[in-house]
This record gives structure tokens, C-alpha cells and sequence, in this order.
């Protein structure tokens, strides 16, 4: 990170640099303009990549009518209707809505004894592939409570959830 304004900054170290001195590759530029990945150790970039020049992947989405209240693009569909229509204070209204009611249903299952869970991904406390890929960097280091560790998606539950996902219940009101 820097203070330029969407920058990104990206290195690769081989196994034996534990301490992160010496990268072998390195990605910098902007996320809306241009990333370019360089081969340190050559000092020759490999590629330009231009964001702008990528077409936008199709929308995978069932309609906004059609979607379950906790869907992110009807839970707030307020917050991008207002933001549509520039009108920051009905942005910021309905963005407080969703965010209050969260927060009260967090209170709830604290006060009930009842712990969040998940509708479609399960908690697990180790994973062959992670522990792979996060030996080699600090995601190895993952801290061992509620809102973090190791999340898998459950299949299973989800071939057999069926809209509405979580009953009457809306993720805008508590």
C-alpha cells in the first residue's frame, strides 16, 4: 500500500527468503488503470495488464426480485439504488438501515447465547490445501476465533437450501 490513490503492490519471495528481503517477482500499479508484473531477479517486466482493456465478466445473478432478502444485491439494493441517483443522504440512510439491523442481530444471538452460523460455509480448523499454500506466507498465522480461520463452502447445504434462505427474516430489519 502506499498513498497513491488505488495502488497495488504485490511481491513474491521464494521458500528459502523467510524474512521477505529479497523478492523474486513483483506486481505494482493501480487496480482501475494498469498492474505491471516484473521479474526482480531479471529486472525485465513480464506484462503489462490494462484493467480498462477487459471486458466485464457476465453477471451470474438470479434478478434483484428474484433473489433472497440476505442476497447482497437485494439486502442493499437501497445503497445502490440511492448511489445511482447520486443521492448521498439516501445512501447514507440506507446503508445505517442494513448496518443497525446487523448489528442488533449480532446483540440478539450474544444475549440468546447463540452463535452466528453461516448459512452456506462451515468453520474448519484445518484444510490439507491451505496449510500448503499458507506455509509459505504469514496466512499461516491465522488466529483462532469466531470471525476467523478456515471457512469452506458447504455443498451439501446449499444444493438443498431453497429461497427464502433464512425464512421471514431480513437482513435490513433486526
Amino acid at each position: 500500500m502506499s498513498g497513491e490513490k488505488n495502488h497495488v503492490h504485490a511481491a513474491v519471495y521464494g521458500p528459502d527468503d523467510s524474512e521477505r528481503k529479497h523478492p523474486i517477482y513483483e506486481v505494482d500499479g493501480a487496480w482501475n488503470r494498469t498492474f505491471t508484473f516484473k521479474d526482480v531477479l531479471e529486472k525485465k517486466d513480464l506484462e503489462i495488464f490494462d484493467t480498462n482493456a477487459q471486458k466485464p465478466a457476465p453477471l451470474k445473478v438470479a434478478p434483484v426480485e428474484e433473489q433472497d432478502p440476505w442476497e447482497s444485491r437485494r439486502a442493499w439494493a437501497g445503497v445502490i439504488d440511492a448511489l445511482e441517483h447520486g443521492d448521498m443522504q439516501r445512501t447514507s440512510d440506507a446503508k445505517s438501515k442494513v448496518e443497525q439491523a446487523q448489528r442488533e442481530w449480532r446483540r440478539k444471538e450474544e444475549a440468546e447465547s447463540r452463535p452466528w452460523q453461516p448459512k452456506f460455509f462451515i468453520r474448519s480448523h484445518t484444510d490439507d490445501v491451505f496449510e500448503r499454500l499458507a506455509s509459505a506466507s504469514s496466512a499461516g498465522q491465522h488466529r483462532d476465533d469466531a470471525a476467523y480461520g478456515i471457512w469452506k463452502f458447504n455443498a451439501e447445504e446449499a444444493a438443498r437450501a431453497q429461497r427464502p434462505f433464512h425464512g421471514n427474516a431480513r437482513p435490513d430489519v433486526a
